[in-house]
C-alpha cells in the first residue's frame, strides 16, 4: 500500500470523485495482503469516463 500512496501521492483525489468512492469502499474489508492486488484490479478495470471531468 505504502507504494501505491508513493506512486499516486501527486494525484489530488478530489478530482477524482467516483474512482477514489471505488478504492476506498474497495478497501473497507481489506487486507494489507489484499491491498495492491486489488487496488491494481480496480485500476485496470476503470473507463476513462470514470475519471472525466
Amino acid at each position: 500500500m505504502d507504494q501505491a500512496q508513493a506512486d499516486t501521492a501527486s494525484i489530488n483525489w478530489k478530482d477524482y470523485g467516483e474512482v477514489r468512492n471505488k478504492i476506498e469502499s474497495a478497501y473497507a474489508n481489506s487486507t494489507a495482503d489484499e491491498e495492491i492486488p486489488l487496488f491494481n484490479k480496480i485500476l485496470m478495470a476503470l473507463k476513462l469516463s470514470d475519471i472525466a471531468n
